[in-house]
């Protein structure tokens, strides 16, 4: 439990390095038999990509106040940049949005291969919004999915998705943003203030991607700590 309690003491980019050292040690006193068990976890760690940044808070909050601040003018952009901020959407699961998984009732989308995504009251309003201009679009009765262009006559009756690079360009336009970076830093936001086990339960992330995002050796650590006290 002391060594857990010393790990936990250190910044991010040192433990990984001292983790691996511990393990050296232990691993030979353990050969030696000078010690029974090792008690490090040995657990491989992903940093955050260094193409995607972690933004700064100030950042966030800008992102945050475009996205209401559009959502009247320019609610399929509004909406789309949403998802991908504050839900983790990609553009593909996006695109993939079917006008029968909007739940209006209970403000739900169901999302094929995670859990469902529950709509704030700003985001609800935002999604009528965008449905009535949806509404306008000519033949929109044959179109199934809930993410639509105006396209010409050639494709009118086409029921596809919309391609993911016609979702990227708009969140682009709104937020300044890729969908990826408002992705992971949806993910990093929530792992660091609710731990990462939200991102498999909540988000349907494996246990693999997870440890990408934020403080998930922190996790695993202070579970190791409750099962040292409990011992």
């Amino acid at each position: 439990m002391h060594v857990q309690d010393y790990l936990l003491s250190l910044n991010l980019s040192v433990r990984q390095q001292t983790i691996k050292n511990l393990l050296l040690l232990f691993n030979l006193a353990q050969r030696k038999r000078i010690i029974t068990h090792v008690p490090v976890i040995d657990t491989s760690i992903r940093e955050l990509p260094t193409s995607t940044p972690a933004l700064s808070f100030e950042e966030l909050k800008r992102i945050a106040k475009l996205i209401e601040d559009n959502s009247t003018s320019k609610p399929l952009a509004a909406l789309l940049s949403s998802f991908s901020f504050y839900h983790g959407l990609s553009p593909s699961q996006i695109s993939k949005i079917k006008i029968t998984d909007v739940d209006i009732n209970r403000k739900k989308i169901t999302i094929s291969g995670r859990p469902p995504v529950f709509l704030s009251d700003q985001e609800f309003d935002t999604l009528q919004k965008y449905l009535v201009e949806r509404s306008k679009i000519k033949s929109v009765e044959t179109r199934t999915y809930l993410v639509v262009r105006r396209i010409g006559v050639r494709g009118l009756y086409e029921d596809k998705p919309v391609k993911t690079g016609f979702i990227a360009e708009l969140i682009k336009m709104l937020t300044d943003h890729t969908p990826r970076t408002l992705r992971m830093n949806c993910f990093y936001s929530f792992a660091a203030n609710y731990g990462p086990q939200i991102l498999i339960e909540g988000f349907g992330l494996s246990i693999t991607n997870a440890k990408r995002y934020g403080k998930f050796e922190d996790y695993l650590l202070e579970e190791e700590i409750e099962q040292q006290k409990i011992l």
